[in-house]
């Protein structure tokens, strides 16, 4: 019986094998090629094709003595195999259909220790952490530009245009010059982000936010 290489590669003893073991391995396991056939491909002699055996079967924890370690390394793969691929269907699509409840398992497992960590805030003066989210919650949705504002180049003119006598202790800087964006939104649109903010601006507290609505699965849920 033939075994798919990808099959293999699922193998967590597959990953220990050398690159040699591994092309011995995929042709007598994988494509069912006798010894002479795999000696003959490679071209090495018996005595390597033996060491390489020898390798394979450490690897996989199978004991006993010539011929018997080859059965049983077989029935071992076939019974894995048998168990991961059900009747006319691919190792792939039983990965792909799993994934969904792998998913939520996992989140079922980790959501007390998410809860823990970033369901509540510490404030200041105040005894108890209070609630992130819910009907008590205290965040509040967080907008945030684009490009960082003190790296804006804006000449005299543009200045010269928005000046304010009252303001003058600010003068230019009261008014972002780049466009806000929800916090979740820029989520949704970027996958890789890096949150700038002052002290206070409330960086740990949006990141906790995210966390508490991935794991409830309100947020990105896959």
């Amino acid at each position: 019986m033939s075994l798919p290489k990808d099959f293999f590669t699922q193998l967590e003893q597959y990953s220990e094998l050398s690159n040699k073991e591994k092309a011995v391995f995929a042709e007598i396991f994988g494509n069912s090629k006798s010894r002479v056939e795999v000696t003959q491909a490679f071209h090495i002699s018996e005595s390597n094709l033996r060491s390489c055996l020898t390798g394979i079967y450490k690897k996989f924890s199978i004991s006993g003595s010539g011929p018997v370690k080859e059965t049983r390394l077989r029935e071992y793969l076939q019974k894995r195999y048998s168990q991961q691929k059900p009747s006319g269907r691919s190792t792939a699509d039983v990965a792909e259909d799993d994934i969904d409840a792998l998913v939520q398992e996992i989140r079922e497992k980790i959501k007390p220790s998410i809860k823990q960590k970033c369901g509540t805030m510490r404030v200041l003066d105040m005894d108890q952490p209070i609630e992130l989210t819910g009907e008590r919650g205290i965040y509040t949705n967080v907008n945030i530009l684009e490009k960082t504002t003190k790296r804006r180049r804006v000449k005299i003119g543009q200045l010269l245009q928005k000046f304010d006598r009252e303001d003058f202790d600010h003068f230019g800087l009261h008014e972002p010059s780049e466009n806000r964006v929800p916090g979740l939104q820029a989520v949704q649109r970027h996958n890789k982000l890096m949150v700038l903010g002052k002290p206070g601006a409330g960086k740990t507290t949006f990141l906790k936010y995210l966390a508490m609505h991935c794991i409830e699965g309100q947020f990105l849920k896959n």
